[in-house]
């Protein structure tokens, strides 16, 4: 395959610089009237050459490295790009399966937004599914590996910290004292991240006309300040109880759901109730009686009952010749197989041995 490859210009974000479909009215949707693809008028390149891809997504992004699933495979990567002002977004696809690692440390956030296809992203100790509906939210402090599908298509919106930190300074009137920090998981079907969802898919549709008011630069930067401000309403993080402006966070149901979206997205992590607590924006203390008051349980126990869950949903698919228990309990964090045979029997009426051989 020829390569097709078009220089970055002041449009196009640089290394320094820069789902479940949603309906778009048939009157202004260009990708269903003409079969056109997602940014297609700012297609940057297509391309099979490996080293080419890394070069350009590095550019894009920072340092790049690309492999594919399957070395006899095809590669037939796309990549259409627009900047706007401290955001860019970009449509990417590989047309084969790939695994795609972003080692360098870089000043962004990454939301990764599959439209089709699905993949597998790692980041730290987070390890997350993403597919249509369900996104990612990614700071690029630490290294990003990520595996997609060979029908994995994909929306990436890059936006800069120093942007993001403004618009939460001046949203909260407070100053800031840590990084924001994301809930990695995103859900885009329901609520808020929904609605934020929308605005993205609407943009990436006006981009495509050429008569839009969304190239007038004034339009286009208060179109980029409504995703701003979107994600961090819309997406929890450690400053989302200041953004509530609650006066008793102690009492806020959002604060314990914000939690509960945490550990349940994360199970496996080395949650505390101080880590969650910061992740929130509350107290330690205030987040124990925000548990206790809405759903009768401590955040320990919360976080204990979701780690049985999923013990338990991997003992009934697991073979007794190739995994133990005490494998499956140290998978979810229980150290002690005595302690967890106990606490499981408890909590599910027979022991873990019983539901292996079941």
């Amino acid at each position: 395959m020829g390569v097709e490859l078009k220089e970055l210009s002041a449009d196009h974000p640089t290394g320094e610089q820069a789902s479940t479909e949603q309906r778009i009215p048939a009157q202004r949707s260009r990708s269903a009237q003409t079969g056109h693809l997602p940014l297609q008028r700012f297609a940057l390149f297509r391309s099979s050459d490996i080293k080419l891809v890394e070069e350009v997504i590095g550019r894009a992004f920072r340092e790049a490295s690309v492999r594919l699933t399957d070395p006899a495979s095809k590669l037939d990567a796309r990549f259409h790009t627009r900047r706007l002002h401290h955001s860019s977004v970009s449509y990417v696809r590989y047309g084969t399966g790939v695994t795609v690692s972003l080692a360098e440390p870089g000043s962004f956030y990454l939301v990764v937004v599959p439209m089709t296809g699905k993949g597998t992203i790692r980041c730290r100790e987070n390890e997350l599914e993403v597919h249509p509906g369900h996104a990612a939210v990614l700071s690029a402090d630490h290294a990003i590996t990520a595996t997609f599908s060979s029908d994995c298509t994909q929306l990436l919106l890059r936006i800069e910290k120093t942007a993001l930190g403004a618009c939460l300074a001046q949203m909260s009137n407070a100053k800031l004292h840590d990084a924001i920090a994301f809930n990695p998981r995103m859900s885009l079907v329901s609520g808020y991240c929904r609605t934020w969802y929308w605005s993205l898919r609407n943009l990436v549709e006006e981009l495509d006309w050429e008569d839009s008011m969304i190239h007038n630069p004034a339009f286009a930067r208060r179109w980029e300040d409504e995703l701003v401000t979107g994600l961090l309403l819309a997406q929890p993080h450690n400053y989302s109880a200041v953004l509530l402006g609650a006066r008793d966070a102690a009492v806020s149901s959002r604060t314990v759901e914000m939690a509960i979206e945490i550990i349940d997205a994360q199970p496996m992590a080395k949650h505390t109730v101080t880590s969650l607590a910061r992740q929130v924006g509350v107290t330690p203390r205030t987040l124990q009686k925000a548990f206790r008051r809405h759903i009768d349980v401590t955040p320990n126990s919360y976080l204990r009952d979701a780690r049985l869950q999923r013990a338990r949903n991997d003992l009934l698919v697991s073979q007794l010749d190739v995994c133990t228990v005490a494998e499956i309990a140290k998978r979810w964090g229980f150290v002690h197989a005595g302690r967890f045979s106990q606490i499981y029997k408890q909590r599910f009426g027979e022991s873990p041995s019983d539901t292996l051989r079941a």
